[in-house]
């Protein structure tokens, strides 16, 4: 089944009845169909499933997607695999999977809350995760008990993780998974720090 994705930045499709698609397609001209969301750093979109979506030139995403081993590629610009090949193409699934009526979507407001104690916002709550942005001034401390497997992401900055007595150095573009057995986290900040704390709901 089509997955549902928590991207920062992207494109997505524009509406048009399935057959006038499905001719573009034909046609080499998919792209002649996306709606093009303009970016910058730090936005947030949420993709459900069924919206087609890609990545802009020069795009660089954190993606927190429900777990799913499926992806159906509907269109590649005309790129080839390390075989000099064309890639696969899953038309029919794509066409069956696509919802044509999900139009001009927009990008994802977060709203103000308190997490664990700290001041976050709340990015998106799913029935498969929730994700909060998190900000640490530089040399913070932040200290709190969980029940449950988390994950934590860095967007900038460097932090210390410590988890049952075992630390970790994460920079910007870096993760680390804490599993249920971590029931107390610390995490301290070497300089300003901005955090993505995604917390899955079915999986661990």
């Amino acid at each position: 089944m089509p997955c549902q994705n928590r991207w920062c930045i992207w494109d997505c499709g524009q509406g048009l009845p399935g057959i006038s698609f499905e001719q573009l397609l034909a046609a080499g001209k998919a792209a002649e169909a996306l709606y093009k969301v303009t970016v910058k750093p730090g936005d947030i979109i949420f993709i459900p499933a069924g919206r087609i979506h890609a990545l802009g030139r020069g795009v660089v995403v954190f993606e927190i997607q429900q777990n799913s081993d499926t992806t159906y590629r509907v269109y590649d610009w005309g790129r080839v695999g390390l075989d000099g090949k064309p890639r696969e193409l899953h038309l029919r699934e794509s066409l069956a999977s696509i919802n044509f009526d999900d139009v001009e979507p927009g990008l994802v407001q977060p709203q103000p809350t308190q997490l664990l104690g700290w001041p976050a916002a709340l990015v998106v709550d799913t029935p498969y995760f929730s994700v909060f942005t998190v900000r640490l001034g530089g040399k913070d401390e932040w200290s709190f008990s969980i029940d449950q497997c988390l994950i934590v992401g860095v967007v900038s900055g460097r932090i210390d993780v410590t988890g049952n007595d075992m630390t970790v150095v994460r920079s910007a573009g870096e993760f680390v998974m804490l599993p249920t057995k971590v029931s107390r986290v610390h995490i301290h900040a070497q300089h300003p720090a901005e955090l993505l704390l995604t917390f899955p709901k079915l999986y661990c």
